[in-house]
C-alpha cells in the first residue's frame, strides 16, 4: 500500500488544468454542477478558489448518497434545474465508482442533456471512470490532500474535516489527558483478569473470556484493549460484516476514568481501522445519553431501526460514512 500526499499547491495545479478544459467547452460547458458529499462540496470551493471567475458561472444542486436505501438525495429542486442542462458530477475521490455512477444515472433520468464528471482521486480499480481525473491511485493505496502538514495517526483529537489539520499545542492542555497509553489484541493471558466496571450493565456483565471466544468463533471480530502500563483502562469491539461495514459492538471505560478521552480514542482506532479496510460505513448501538456525544463525532441516528432496550438502558442505532481523504 502507498500513501500519496497532495499539498495545497499540487492540488490546486490539477484544479487549473481542470478549469482550463472546462473553460474550452466555452458555452457548452456544465452549468449545473452537482457536488457529491461534503468533500465534493470541499472541492468546489477550492475550484472557485484557484478560478474566482467561476463563481457565478454555475448553479450547485448538492447530492448524497443513501447506501442503506440506495438512494439518491438532492439538497435542491434537482429537477427543476438539471432538465435540459448539461450537468457537472464532482467528488473528491473515486473508490468503487458505485456513488458517483448511481448519482450520474440518476442525473441523466432527470433529463441532462450532457453529463460529465471529475474527481481528485481515483483508484485504478473502480467501475466508473469520471470524463476527467487528476490523480489514479492503486486499489489499496490512500491519499491524503489540502494537509497544513503531514499527519501521524494518533489516538488524540486534532483533526478536522477535509484534511486540514489544526494547530496542535506545544504541551498538553487537559491535565487528565496524556499520550502514555497503548492498544493491544485481547490474548488468552488475559482470561483470569477482572473485567473493568464502566456502570453499563449491559456491557459488564460480558467477561474477558466470552469476548476471547468470540474473537475465537466469528471471523472478523476483534476486541482491542486500553492500557496505561499494565493497568486496563477500557476496550473496544469491532466486527466487520459484508466487507463494508465496520461494526463497534461495544466501547467501554473504566467508570473510575470517564472524561479522559479514552472513549475517543477507541472509536478513533474504529474509524482508522474502517478506512484502513476501505470500509464505506461504520455502525453503533448508543445508550441515549452518550447519542450527543456521538452525534458531534459525525454519526446519525438510523430512523428505520427501532431502539432497544437492556438491562433497562434504552440503545439507538448510529452509523457514519467513512472518509477516506483525512
Amino acid at each position: 500500500m502507498q500513501t500519496h500526499y497532495l499539498g495545497t499547491e499540487e492540488v490546486r495545479g490539477y484544479l487549473r488544468d481542470f478549469v482550463a478544459r472546462l473553460k474550452v467547452l466555452g458555452e457548452s460547458g456544465p452549468k449545473v454542477w452537482v457536488p457529491i458529499g461534503t468533500s465534493g462540496r470541499e472541492l468546489v470551493k477550492e475550484l472557485i478558489e484557484v478560478s474566482k471567475d467561476l463563481d457565478g458561472e454555475f448553479t450547485p444542486v448538492p447530492a448524497e448518497f443513501d447506501r442503506q436505501k440506495s438512494a439518491v438525495i438532492f439538497e435542491n429542486d434537482a429537477a427543476g434545474q438539471i432538465l435540459g442542462k448539461n450537468v457537472l458530477v464532482i467528488d473528491s475521490s473515486v473508490h468503487s465508482g458505485y456513488t458517483m455512477r448511481a448519482i450520474v444515472d440518476k442525473v441523466c433520468a432527470l433529463g441532462a442533456v450532457g453529463i460529465c464528471s471529475y474527481t481528485l482521486v481515483m483508484k485504478r480499480g473502480a467501475s466508473f471512470i469520471p470524463s476527467y481525473w487528476g490523480v489514479s491511485i492503486g486499489d489499496y493505496d490512500r491519499a491524503y490532500f489540502l494537509l497544513k502538514s503531514l499527519p501521524n495517526n494518533h489516538f488524540h483529537d486534532g483533526g478536522s474535516a477535509f484534511g486540514q489539520v489544526r494547530e496542535r499545542p506545544a504541551k498538553i492542555t487537559h491535565p487528565n489527558r496524556d499520550p502514555y497509553f497503548h492498544l493491544r489484541k485481547l490474548s488468552k493471558s488475559d482470561l483470569e483478569r477482572p473485567s473493568i466496571l464502566s456502570g453499563l450493565s449491559s456491557l459488564d456483565r460480558t467477561t474477558w473470556a466470552d469476548r476471547y471466544y468470540d474473537m475465537l468463533n466469528h471471523e472478523g471480530r476483534i476486541t482491542y484493549l486500553l492500557e496505561a502500563g499494565l493497568a486496563i483502562h477500557g476496550y473496544v469491539t469491532i466486527d466487520f460484516r459484508n466487507g463494508s461495514i465496520l461494526s463497534i459492538e461495544a466501547v467501554a471505560v473504566d467508570k473510575a476514568l470517564h472524561g479522559r478521552g479514552y472513549g475517543a480514542a477507541l472509536i478513533r482506532w474504529a474509524e482508522t481501522l474502517a478506512r484502513q479496510s476501505q470500509c464505506r460505513t461504520i455502525t453503533l448501538w448508543s445508550i441515549k445519553d452518550q447519542m450527543p456525544t456521538y452525534k458531534r463525532l459525525g454519526y446519525s441516528i438510523e430512523l428505520e431501526k427501532r431502539s432497544i432496550v437492556l438491562d433497562g438502558e434504552e440503545y439507538a442505532f448510529l452509523s457514519k460514512p467513512v472518509l477516506y481523504h483525512l
